[in-house]
């Protein structure tokens, strides 16, 4: 350390400073630029010939690193091959559970169709066995009402004026008659008198035929026995008596589609 800075520490200080103790400051600088110098001198004294045998080492290791670094590209390629593999492996997996997804849709399209189906024919039938639960006993009664009737018919009405009784039975037999067609009309059963209409297979039943240039042939001019239908269907045919040796009948009218 130099004088000058150990005087000028020393009066910020107001310390007392011999002169021995600057001169024993300044001699370890001495020795520590010696020491410096001996460093450097020992690091300058290598000579340049000292590396060359480090050079077959450097060689070694670039040898030992060539080997490595070609293992590194092949086990690069393998990865890469196993990636690829994998790849495809989950490509085919994905292509296996769409056609399972398309599969499984167009069973539950089907299902729901067919659920759809099963629905509209329950309903269906629900409804057919409401309008047609009478349907077996109405057949049976229509023989009661053919039997009213031909006991209203078969009563004289000049008898009826003579015989007081049996005008009021009569009266009696015409009212329960009626009763029981009003009964009749109330579950959708109607009675079917089709004389003067033209004969149709699906609701009459022709017993005879008779010759008639006057009427279109086909037109029923003598009913047997009166028909009964329920709703759409036919509890029982009409028992008619047919023309024939007339014109043609008109052709029907043609039936209108659906949705119109």
């Amino acid at each position: 350390m130099r004088p000058a800075l150990v005087f000028s520490l020393a009066r910020r200080v107001s310390l007392p400073v011999r002169p021995g103790c600057v001169s024993g400051l300044a001699r370890p600088a001495s020795s520590s630029r010696q020491s410096f110098r001996f460093f450097s001198s020992a690091e300058s004294s290598a000579t340049p010939g000292d590396e060359k045998p480090e050079k077959p080492a450097q060689a070694e290791a670039a040898k030992e690193e060539t080997p490595a670094s070609s293992g590194g590209k092949e086990k690069e390629t393998e990865a890469a091959e196993v990636s690829f593999e994998k790849l495809k492996e989950c490509e085919k997996k994905y292509q296996d559970a769409s056609a399972k997804v398309k599969e499984m849709q167009d069973k539950l399209l089907r299902t729901l169709a067919e659920m759809e189906n099963l629905r509209t024919r329950h309903r269906t039938d629900l409804d057919n066995s409401n309008k047609y639960a009478v349907a077996k006993f109405a057949s049976s009664m229509v023989e009661v009402a053919d039997t009213l009737e031909l006991a209203s018919k078969s009563i004289e009405a000049e008898r009826l004026e003579e015989d007081t009784p049996l005008k009021t039975i009569a009266e009696g037999v015409k009212m329960t008659e009626t009763i029981l067609l009003k009964a009749f009309e109330n579950h959708g059963i109607v009675k079917d008198q089709p004389e003067g209409n033209l004969f149709d297979p699906s609701f009459h039943e022709a017993m005879f035929q008779m010759e008639d240039k006057s009427k279109v042939r086909g037109t029923i001019f003598q009913v047997m026995q009166p028909g009964y239908r329920i709703h759409e269907r036919v509890l029982r045919a009409a028992k008619v008596g047919t023309t024939t040796g007339g014109p043609a009948p008109p052709p029907p009218p043609p039936k209108e589609k659906e949705g119109k």
